[in-house]
């Protein structure tokens, strides 16, 4: 008598018909990846001599020694990767449900030649060609405008790409003996402290202690969060410092003798001037109204601006973190968060954040996210050890859509949490009454599901209800401990 098993044949990396098999991590080689998405998502031809996009097919070929070269397609709760690319190349995205990806693994980051052919798919005839080459990478992060060439190598075009350069953090030791990339144990759903104890600030109700402080995160693990979230950035001496905004405000004097508050932005301040000088939110140039929070304690563990190692030491090691890595986004208007149109390098910037975190977590659990998809990336192919989040604001509208297509709505970043092979998304818990069946697109394809919102803490039985993984929310201390597996 035959049993049920007796017929299958297991696949490698494959558990539950969902792929557990890890990439691993750049150590020596240099990751270059070039954007290709629709125009209605990221303008791609950049003057009026556009061609066509219909039938339109791309080839990369790369002039290089040591190297792979692989094509990614997102689509909404998919991915596919392509490592044998056809010889007329593959369909170039023409509309908002589709986004490829160029990417390119090498040794010799500084000699590379990348051709970029465009074919018309219906009769196989090259249509146009571009150059990229390593010259022009000047930055971790950028656009390319490349002339587009046509058969007689004569300009019809520019092209806009969107590049990311991925250096190996080299001073980081890596092995596969805690690997907790795509670790999630099937578990009630998880409080996660928002900003520690909550907003402080800005909310109808604030918290009454100082947000992102060691307070904050101390009182909100007392009362029952088992993660933490808050942000982390840099500042202008690139000490990893935890803050929610990317701007603050300092109280400047008058010729008048009056105060004024001054906004600046937390990047072209040192630690020390953040931790010295008198800082205030910048709501406050806005607002008259008197903020609940007592700004006058003077304890260290209640002041604003610790750095995130500070953090790790002062904050109790059972309390997991989940650090959002702050990277100004840019919206489908082409407005910059903060106006931050210039930042830091972003290899630079990552590895200061991973620095720190490899030498201070130590047992903690550590949860990274960040709504730039290139910096979770980023966070995921320089090392091994701790998942990602893509944070999203999901399809409600409530804020403006991001331009990256990537993370625009819920379904291409589940398809971007896929090809990436992050923990999961992060979205706005409006959608979790508005379209719930998002939390099962996820869960099907292996990934878990996080929300955040102002709203998220009074629906708390409902989170449970519809199995959500982690709920992100303010004032932990009102609700009470969580159910524990």
């Amino acid at each position: 008598m035959q049993t049920e098993f007796e017929n299958k044949v297991d696949q490698f990396g494959i558990v539950n018909g969902i792929k557990k098999l890890e990439e691993g991590w750049l150590s020596k080689q240099t990751e270059i990846r070039l954007n290709i998405s629709s125009p209605q998502s990221h303008p791609f031809f950049s003057s009026k001599n556009s061609v066509s996009l219909s039938n339109l097919s791309i080839k990369p070929v790369v002039y290089s020694t040591s190297n792979t070269l692989s094509i990614s397609v997102i689509k909404p709760c998919q991915f596919q990767n392509i490592t044998d690319i056809p010889a007329w190349g593959v369909p170039v995205p023409s509309d908002e449900n589709s986004h490829l990806s160029c990417i390119i693994k090498t040794y010799h980051p500084n000699n590379i030649q990348v051709l970029l052919e465009f074919y018309n798919m219906k009769n196989g005839n090259l249509v146009a060609t571009s150059i990229v080459t390593s010259e022009m990478f000047t930055t971790s992060k950028g656009i390319l405008e490349n002339p587009l060439l046509d058969p007689e190598w004569k300009a019809i075009a520019s092209i806009r790409l969107p590049y990311m350069v991925i250096q190996p953090h080299t001073s980081l030791t890596m092995s596969m003996k805690h690997c907790y990339l795509q670790h999630w144990k099937p578990r009630p759903c998880v409080y996660a402290g928002h900003r520690g104890s909550g907003n402080s600030f800005t909310s109808e109700k604030v918290a009454d202690v100082f947000e992102n402080t060691i307070a904050s995160f101390n009182k909100a693990s007392q009362h029952g969060a088992q993660y933490v979230e808050f942000d982390v950035h840099l500042t202008m001496d690139k000490v990893p410092v935890v803050y929610h905004d990317l701007t603050t405000c300092v109280s400047a004097q008058k010729n008048d003798g009056s105060t004024a508050l001054l906004k600046m932005r937390v990047c072209d301040m040192s630690l020390k001037e953040l931790q010295t000088f008198r800082m205030n939110h910048r709501s406050r140039i806005n607002s008259n109204k008197k903020l609940e929070l007592d700004q006058c304690n003077s304890q260290q563990d209640h002041l604003p601006f610790p750095t995130l190692e500070q953090v790790f030491n002062k904050v109790e090691p059972q309390t997991g973190f989940n650090i959002e890595v702050k990277w100004p986004t840019l919206d489908m208007n082409n407005n910059y968060e903060d106006g931050l149109d210039k930042y830091f390098d972003a290899n630079e910037f990552v590895d200061a954040i991973l620095t720190t975190v490899f030498k201070h977590a130590h047992d903690r659990r550590v949860i990274f996210s960040c709504f730039d998809v290139d910096i979770c990336i980023m966070l995921r192919r320089k090392q091994n050890k701790y998942p990602v989040l893509l944070l999203t604001n999901g399809n409600t509208m409530f804020y403006v859509p991001m331009l990256d297509l990537r993370e625009r709505t819920n379904d291409m970043a589940i398809g971007t949490a896929l090809s990436e092979r992050f923990l999961g998304i992060d979205t706005l818990e409006k959608d979790v009454y508005e379209m719930p069946d998002i939390i099962k697109k996820c869960h099907d394809v292996g990934l878990i599901f996080a929300c955040y919102g102002d709203d998220v803490g009074e629906n708390l039985q409902l989170m449970q209800e519809k199995s959500v993984d982690i709920a992100i929310f303010d004032r932990v201390y009102e609700k009470g401990k969580p159910m524990v597996s």
